[in-house]
């Protein structure tokens, strides 16, 4: 009987034929001790990114194709996530390059911090010109719980998950796509603790077929939905001065969305 993977690296994707080919082969080439395989989640693509994947599958047996059932990215996900089996989730997207060295370095860090729900890492921002811009996050668990108030701590495909704290927490929400990941935090938290990297894990590309970029009123809504979410349960943590600050911070964004551009 074949064992299970180490991690399961798991790869939404939608008509991502552009660069599919030269983010898999970032993961493909990772110098890594453990076992790993590869999980691309087709989202009812329409271009050749299916074609690309069977190509590479015939020369990398832990490289699998699966067809997602339901469209959306939260049901991609899930569909990835049940059909793994690996203690470790890591996740990465079909336009951007995974560092080298980085699986090593997530892999090793999950498998010694079993308490640490989330880890992840940097990005570079792949700019139009094929340059690259730092963006960083906070690093500790306090500084990550304290940014959550005013948004993301984590950059999406950086980030390896323990399995067992996203049973706890449940699955990606399909209504808050988007902002999906930042949902799923503000769960995952409340069972385990947290960390991001000082490293650069992904270089991160930016382009107009992104959903932050083709559906940015929605997921500002979705955003503002989750922030109200966490000052609700903030205020139930009796934490009055911290909740009027979310409140407020959270009015500002409503106002500005709603002033003419």
């Amino acid at each position: 009987m074949k064992s299970s993977p180490t991690a399961s690296i798991l790869i939404p994707a939608k008509n991502a034929e552009d660069h599919i080919a030269e983010s898999l082969n970032s993961v493909l080439s990772q110098d890594c001790e453990y076992s790993f395989e590869i999980v691309v989640v087709n989202d009812h693509s329409t271009d050749s990114t299916v074609e690309i994947v069977q190509r590479l599958m015939e020369t990398n047996p832990n490289l699998r194709l699966l067809d997602n059932r339901i469209p959306g990215l939260s049901n991609a996900l899930n569909f990835g996530v049940e059909s793994t089996t690996a203690d470790i989730i890591i996740r990465h997207d079909a336009d951007d390059v995974m560092a080298p060295n980085r699986l090593q370095n997530q892999i090793s860090f999950m498998k010694l911090n079993l308490q640490c729900a989330i880890y992840g890492g940097q990005i570079n921002l792949i700019t139009e010109d094929r340059s690259l811009r730092p963006n960083n996050y906070p690093l500790t668990d306090q500084e990550i719980r304290r940014f959550l108030m005013r948004g993301n701590p984590f950059a999406h495909p950086t980030v390896a998950i323990n399995r067992a704290f996203l049973r706890k927490a449940g699955p990606y929400k399909p209504e808050f796509d988007g902002a999906e990941d930042y949902e799923l935090w503000t769960r995952l938290l409340r069972y385990g603790g947290s960390t991001n990297s000082t490293e650069v894990f992904t270089n991160y590309r930016v382009h107009d077929k992104q959903v932050t970029k083709q559906k940015k009123i929605h997921v500002q809504k979705q955003t503002i939905r989750i922030q109200i979410t966490l000052a609700k349960m903030m205020l139930n943590d009796k934490k009055i001065l911290n909740t009027f600050f979310v409140y407020f911070v959270v009015g500002l964004r409503c106002i500005k969305m709603m002033m003419p551009r």
